[in-house]
C-alpha cells in the first residue's frame, strides 16, 4: 500500500472485501461537513512517512482536506479498551454538554479514567500517561454555520 489507508467493512452483498480499502486520497476527494473526525487506531496523527516536519499523517490532512473542522488523533499506539472506554466516553459528554467542546469532553473522559483506575477491579497500570495521552485534538470544530469571518 503506497498511501495511508482506513480497512472498512465490506459493502452489505458485495463479493469480496475489495471495497473495503478508504485510501486518503479517496478521503480528500469527499465533501464532508463534519465539526469532527475520531480517528482513535495507533499514530492516527502521527508524521505521514517523512522526515520533512510534517505533524500530521496524510490520513489525517486528507479528512481536513475534505472538511473537517478538527480531528481527534492519536501520536502513538494506543491501548484497545482504553481507547473504547475514552471515546465512548467523550461523545457521551459531548452529547450531554457541548459547551466544553471535544478538548474538555476529551480532557473530562481521560479525568475519569484517572479516577478509576485501580479501583473496582480497573488496572491501576492505565493512569499511566501511556494508556490516556496519546489522543489529541487538531482544529477548532466550528460549525460550518457558525463561523464568522472578520470583515477588513
Amino acid at each position: 500500500q503506497t498511501e495511508s489507508a482506513i480497512v472498512t467493512s465490506a459493502p452489505a452483498g458485495a463479493p469480496d472485501a475489495a471495497g473495503a480499502l478508504l485510501t486518503a486520497s479517496q478521503v480528500a476527494a469527499m465533501d464532508l461537513d463534519a465539526n469532527l473526525v475520531i480517528l482513535s487506531a495507533c499514530n492516527s496523527g502521527g508524521p505521514g512517512g517523512t522526515t520533512k516536519g510534517e505533524s500530521l499523517s496524510g490520513l489525517a490532512l486528507s479528512f481536513f482536506s475534505a472538511g473537517a473542522r478538527s480531528m481527534l488523533v492519536t501520536h502513538w499506539s494506543v491501548h484497545d479498551q482504553v481507547a473504547a472506554y475514552l471515546m465512548g466516553t467523550l461523545i457521551q459528554r459531548m452529547q450531554r454538554d457541548q459547551a466544553g467542546g471535544v478538548t474538555g469532553a476529551l480532557r473530562e473522559a481521560e479525568l475519569k479514567l484517572l479516577a478509576e483506575a485501580g479501583k473496582d477491579g480497573v488496572p491501576a497500570e492505565i493512569a499511566h500517561p501511556y494508556y490516556w495521552a496519546p489522543f489529541a485534538v487538531i482544529g477548532e470544530g466550528l460549525e460550518r454555520a457558525g463561523v464568522k469571518l472578520a470583515s477588513n
